[in-house]
């Protein structure tokens, strides 16, 4: 990281840096997921996040690993 010394890490509010030697895109990358975590928990009390998922069977573990992905389904492993 160029541009940022032990120094830095004194001072928190120094042009370009973001919280204690951090590189500003970092913070910003920060507060970004911070918002994300914020808004899916809102969500997630007011019963609008949703999941769907494909039960699958402990017993039938290895299928779950061998069969095409499906990007909208969460593999959900269950007792038998």
């Amino acid at each position: 990281m160029a541009g940022i010394g032990v120094h830095d890490f004194q001072g928190c509010a120094q042009p370009g840096v973001g919280q204690c030697g951090e590189p500003a895109g970092v913070t910003l990358g920060r507060v970004a997921m911070e918002s994300r975590i914020a808004a899916t928990s809102i969500m997630w009390a007011n019963g609008t996040f949703a999941v769907e998922t494909a039960p699958i069977s402990l017993s039938d573990v290895e299928r779950a690993w061998s069969r095409p992905a499906d990007s909208s389904k969460r593999i959900v492993l269950t007792q038998p």
